[in-house]
C-alpha cells in the first residue's frame, strides 16, 4: 500500500495509539494466532501499524499484506470489564484517580485507572456510581470509545488527565509533593 502525506495523514488518525486491533492474519508469522489483540503504538513512515501485542510481542502489521480489525465499542467495553475483574485482583499495579465528570462520558462519574504494567491507561464509570441503569452502561461505551491511551509516566498521567477535562485536573490531579514517590506493589513511582 503506497502512502502520501494526505493519506497517511487519514491512516494515523484512523488508527492512533492506544487504538485496539484484532489479527485476522499475518504474513509469515506463525505465533501470531488468528484473534490475537493488540494495542497501537504508532504508525511509521511507510504506514505500518506497530503494536503492543497482548502476547508480548511488538511486531508491525503491515497493511494490504496483513489482516486485521478494529475492536467494537461493545468488545472493548467487555474488555474493559474484565480488565476491571482483573485489576481488582493485582491492585498494586493499578492507580485509579479521584472521581471526576468529564465530556467524554457524558457527565458520569469516571475515573482514569494507570495500568503501570502495560504503560495503558482507560477511563472507567467510578466505582460507586458503577450500577445497571443505561446512564452507566452507557458510560462504559463512552470510555471505551475514549480506548486505552499510552501512558508511562505521572507526567503523561497528567497530560491525560487534562485532556478529560478541568473536572479532572481539578478533582485528580496528583501533586508532585503527594503521592508520585509513593510505592505501588514494588514499584517506586516519581
Amino acid at each position: 500500500m503506497q502512502f502520501n502525506n494526505r493519506n497517511m495523514d487519514d491512516f494515523k488518525r484512523r488508527y492512533p495509539a492506544g487504538t485496539r486491533l484484532e489479527l485476522i492474519s499475518m504474513e509469515g508469522e506463525c505465533d501470531m494466532p488468528v484473534g490475537l489483540r493488540g494495542t497501537v503504538e504508532f504508525i511509521d513512515d511507510a504506514g505500518q501499524i506497530h503494536l503492543r501485542w497482548d502476547n508480548g510481542r511488538s511486531l508491525a502489521l503491515v497493511p494490504g499484506v496483513d489482516s486485521f480489525r478494529t475492536l467494537t465499542s461493545e468488545e472493548l467495553a467487555a474488555e474493559l470489564a474484565e480488565q476491571k475483574l482483573s485489576d481488582q485482583v493485582s491492585v498494586g499495579e493499578i492507580y485509579t484517580s479521584q472521581d471526576f465528570q468529564c465530556d467524554q462520558t457524558g457527565g458520569y462519574p469516571t475515573v482514569l485507572v494507570w495500568n503501570m504494567n502495560r504503560g495503558t491507561a482507560i477511563l472507567q464509570p467510578a466505582p460507586a456510581f458503577d450500577d445497571d441503569t443505561e446512564e452507566a452502561r452507557q458510560c462504559i461505551r463512552d470510555c471505551a470509545d475514549w480506548g486505552a491511551h499510552p501512558c508511562v509516566s505521572w507526567a503523561e498521567y497528567h497530560d491525560l488527565l487534562e485532556s478529560v477535562g478541568e473536572d479532572a485536573v481539578r478533582n485528580a490531579y496528583v501533586s508532585p509533593d503527594e503521592d508520585e514517590s509513593e510505592e505501588f506493589g514494588g514499584l517506586n513511582l516519581q
